[in-house]
């Protein structure tokens, strides 16, 4: 079983029992808005890396010299998909200082544990099946070199090497799919994953709404999934522990129709000390 939590508020837990859903954020309208701008830029400076670099012997790198710049040229069309994904993001970490400070208000913070793989089944199990994608984010260099590196030996074959147009749509499309995973190597504390939605048809895509931002409206798109595979769930730093406690208690045994400490179902308070 894999344990991944989900920082939210009061509110958000509230959204998450009451409607058996979780909201996936536009990319473009995260904490960090440019943080998919940075991640694609990196995977053209890896890409540039590995083909023209000789340390990399399983790339094919005369090829992909002749037509580099049609390469980058496609990753710019590409681009375009962005606005229309969606990202859940989850963190290993299920009681860490930073994302209380980052993420969450003073009495006001919690963290949903999910069995990660539990919930992308049960997502699965719906029509989204075909827009989702699920996967740790990448934060070394290193590693992430390598991650470019086998996007173009998946792809790269005998077969498609004469079809140069569909084999450079075909590695920009993996390219796109990993920055979406992407990130700067100062977050690597957070060992997050995510789940990513792309809407195929944002205009007549129902799951997609709105909510108030920071003087815009962010859209989101509404992911239903089963209430059971939620383990538990982590209370932060909070003044009014008991009551907190009890009213999640109480939340929960009205939405599993069931007492749900009886059932073992556990609700923790944050370790972290951190006063409020």
């Amino acid at each position: 079983m894999q344990l991944y939590g989900h920082y939210t508020d009061l509110n958000g837990l509230l959204g998450i029992i009451s409607n058996k859903e979780l909201w996936a954020t536009n990319i473009r309208y995260l904490n960090d808005s440019k943080e998919f701008d940075h991640a694609y830029e990196l995977l053209k400076v890896l890409f540039k890396e590995t083909v023209f670099t000789d340390d990399v012997p399983a790339v094919p790198q005369k090829q992909f010299r002749n037509f580099f710049s049609e390469m980058t040229t496609q990753m710019a069309r590409q681009y375009h998909r962005s606005f229309n994904s969606y990202s859940i993001s989850f963190s290993k970490k299920t009681d860490l200082l930073s994302q209380w400070r980052g993420y969450c208000k003073p009495n006001d913070a919690i963290c949903v544990v999910f069995d990660i793989d539990e919930l992308f089944k049960s997502i699965n199990d719906s029509v989204l099946a075909q827009c989702l994608t699920l996967n740790k984010c990448i934060y070394e260099h290193r590693e992430q070199l390598q991650a470019v590196n086998n996007v173009v030996n998946e792809h790269f074959n005998e077969k498609n090497s004469a079809k140069k147009q569909i084999l450079i749509e075909t590695i920009c499309e993996g390219f796109f799919e990993l920055a979406l995973f992407c990130k700067h190597d100062s977050f690597a504390e957070e060992e997050e994953l995510r789940i990513c939605y792309e809407s195929l048809s944002p205009r007549d895509d129902t799951r997609i709404t709105f909510r108030t931002g920071n003087g815009f409206l962010v859209p989101y798109a509404k992911i239903p999934f089963d209430l059971k595979s939620i383990q538990k769930i982590v209370i932060g730093p909070n003044s009014n522990r008991e009551l907190s406690y009890n009213s999640i208690r109480f939340l929960l045994d009205k939405e599993f129709k069931t007492n749900t400490l009886c059932t073992g179902f556990p609700i923790e308070h944050t370790e972290t000390p951190f006063r409020v």
